[in-house]
């Protein structure tokens, strides 16, 4: 990308394009402000003043649920686990084969809170199982 200091106008020569025009007219008030500024023309060019540069756009996060898993398939493997019977003190096992099983323990994790507080439930994985123990 290249890095201009003046649109065509300002450096003696006509302007071709309407959009030309209305660069050179911001650009000399910009000028006349003392503003530091950055503009990118639609062909890729940049004007710039006062240091600025152009920012990297930011990378999307991972999506927070994967839609190759429908829509409650993770709540009925902890459910049919036995996870809403659990009590005080009760040890249960899931099978996670077929699921990612950082995102079911992710489910066990908000589940347990919504249900029993904060801090209700260890768990742990291991391989494909997932061991839960309720503390609360």
């Amino acid at each position: 990308m290249a890095n201009k200091q003046l649109p065509l106008s300002l450096n003696n020569q006509a302007p071709a394009s309407v959009t030309e025009i209305a660069v050179t007219r911001a650009v000399t008030m910009l000028r006349a402000a003392n503003a530091k500024y950055l503009i990118q023309l639609p062909g890729g060019d940049v004007i710039s003043h006062g240091g600025l540069e152009l920012a990297v756009p930011k990378v999307n996060k991972r999506q927070r649920r994967d839609p190759s898993v429908p829509y409650g398939a993770y709540t009925a493997l902890i459910r049919a686990a036995g996870f809403d019977d659990m009590a005080v003190g009760d040890i249960i096992t899931i099978d996670t084969t077929g699921f990612e099983a950082e995102s079911v323990r992710g489910v066990i994790s908000a589940r347990a809170s919504k249900r029993w507080g904060n801090q209700a439930c260890i768990s742990s994985v291991k391989g494909a199982m997932i061991e839960v123990l309720r503390v609360q």
